[in-house]
């Protein structure tokens, strides 16, 4: 995902399946809110954390925009090739 930010939430037209990954180098330091919002996803309450923000739908529209997806995924592979030749 771009942003590195993980997907947190349910798919539309899959009852009963949620999805929670992608916390990429992060996770470590994001598990307990991933724990903690997957808890009140699946409990039906409000969460303190913000959802919208790891809603696996949020780049929905610009998964269609060749342009955008081309210089996400170049500037992955570069941040890439910077770290590892450091």
């Amino acid at each position: 995902m771009p942003y590195g930010m993980p997907q947190i939430g349910r798919l539309e037209g899959i009852d009963g399946l949620l999805r929670c990954h992608r916390n990429e180098f992060g996770g470590r330091h994001r598990s307990a809110m991933t724990v903690s919002l997957t808890a009140d996803i699946v409990a039906g309450q409000e969460s303190r954390f913000d959802i919208k923000r790891y809603d696996p739908h949020r780049f929905a529209d610009l998964g269609r925009d060749i342009e955008w997806l081309a210089a996400k995924v170049s500037a992955i592979v570069s941040a890439g090739y910077h770290h590892q030749n450091k």
